[in-house]
């Protein structure tokens, strides 16, 4: 009871740190857009009860993107240039769980209106 009352409204939170963090990033350094979505699905990832959830296929689309990615790992087998491929790959996999992740902490979002006030705010300051 205690450790649910902590947590109350950590996603809420989470995403506010996103939708603050996520313009001036895209401005001023693009590249580093993936920062807050890491950092952000790993924070998640940990406080969440039912990892398996994460593991687990429920849509077309990610089966789809799963596919994909298999598909992107064979195909790096007649590579010219494996070391970079396979780089590169994990990059694609990491981002696609991390998505999944941040998918999945939508639904536990309790309040959107100061994330929509907080992203508004920092697309004006940017």
């Amino acid at each position: 009871m205690a450790e649910t009352i902590r947590y109350k409204n950590i996603y809420d939170k989470i995403f506010i740190f996103i939708s603050a963090s996520i313009i001036p990033i895209s401005i001023f350094a693009p590249v580093g857009l993936w920062i807050p979505l890491i950092l952000s699905s790993i924070f998640c990832f940990i406080i969440e009860k039912n990892k398996k959830s994460y593991f687990l296929i429920s849509t077309k689309i990610e089966l789809t993107a799963i596919l994909i990615l298999f598909y992107v790992a064979v195909s790096l087998l007649w590579s010219i240039n494996f070391s970079h491929g396979v780089k590169h790959f994990f990059h694609l996999c990491i981002l696609f769980f991390s998505f999944k992740i941040m998918f999945n902490c939508c639904n536990k979002v309790k309040n959107i209106k100061p994330i929509i006030f907080t992203l508004y705010l920092s697309l004006l300051l940017s």
